[in-house]
């Protein structure tokens, strides 16, 4: 059995990681950021991040992570075959839009740009954000 107050501290530690990049990111840029400028950020050494992230890739993927984190729940995909037209598109079209809600369209803009040259970082926003959305899609047209 795992301890809780160590599972706890884990997921507390990541939080402040990934608050840290988040911020980092947004301000220069995903490529100029170093991991350093992040452990700065954060308050930590620069060797605390590798416990919890491999690499600045799987910051990315973290924080790409908790934007859908937040978007889910707020949005269930599966859902949208329940509604009427004019609330599905509504629905629909504003839930990719979602990510920019909190001021967050400087971290956005990072991740968008590094979707496009990241293969890893495109294939899992297709699987977790975009697929779901087109699978509810489908299911209310061919309601």
């Amino acid at each position: 059995m795992k301890d809780t107050v160590q599972e706890l501290h884990i997921a507390a530690r990541r939080n402040q990681i990934l608050e840290a990049a988040a911020s980092v990111f947004a301000a220069k840029g995903f490529h100029p950021t170093t991991i350093k400028d992040i452990a700065k950020e954060a308050g930590i050494a620069d060797g605390t991040i590798y416990n919890y992230f491999e690499n600045k890739t799987a910051l990315l993927l973290g924080i790409l992570d908790r934007m859908r984190t937040s978007v889910q729940a707020d949005f269930d995909p599966a859902q949208l075959s329940q509604l009427d037209l004019r609330t599905f598109l509504h629905a629909y079209f504003r839930h990719p839009l979602m990510a920019l809600r909190a001021n967050n369209f400087d971290l956005f803009r990072v991740v968008i740009s590094e979707i496009m040259v990241n293969e890893t970082l495109r294939t899992r926003c297709y699987q977790t954000i975009l697929e779901p959305t087109i699978l509810g899609a489908q299911q209310f047209f061919e309601r």
